[in-house]
């Protein structure tokens, strides 16, 4: 009898466990799928703000009754003093002038490079304050300038890549 009790005392408090689960997803997937009672007067205020939004809005383009704009911040009070208005000529700010990328020396600061050159078209930082910066001429020419602590430590220019000459693909 000393085994019957202890399989009893083993076995039911794992079979109430498994139960009193399985009783609980079923009371939440019941509460999750019922609808409470207030969601109809929610969803009836939510469409009532919107409707009036809406007729706020067509009031706003359409303006008011007899047709004249009485406000003069309405949208289209705006739209109409635009169209009465004849275009300005819009002037163009000259474009900024770089320096030659060729003329980058070793020993300029950041500052400087960055004032007569340019930013780089192309920049990677490294490992520790190094970076690289790549900048290209007009004339293709690239230039890799190595910077470090804001100083051009080094500076490497490579000629434009040009079509192989005689060569012919089947």
């Amino acid at each position: 009898m000393n085994i019957a009790t202890a399989a009893l005392l083993l076995v039911l408090p794992a079979v109430a466990a498994a139960q009193a689960t399985v009783e609980a997803a079923m009371g939440t997937a019941h509460a999750a799928t019922t609808v409470g009672a207030g969601a109809p007067s929610v969803s009836k205020a939510i469409g009532g703000a919107f409707e009036k939004l809406n007729g706020t809005l067509d009031k706003a383009v359409k303006g008011s009754t007899d047709g004249k704009d009485t406000q003069a911040g309405t949208p289209t009070a705006h739209k109409a003093a635009a169209a009465g208005a004849k275009p300005r000529a819009v002037e163009k700010a000259p474009a900024i002038q770089y320096e030659s990328p060729s003329e980058i020396r070793e020993g300029m600061d950041l500052v400087e490079l960055t004032r007569r050159f340019g930013p780089p078209a192309l920049k990677i930082s490294a490992a520790g304050d190094q970076e690289l910066y790549c900048y290209v001429a007009k004339d293709g020419t690239s230039v890799d300038v190595s910077v470090r602590s804001d100083k051009v430590v080094a500076v490497q220019t490579k000629a434009p890549a040009t079509e192989a000459v005689g060569l012919t693909i089947h």
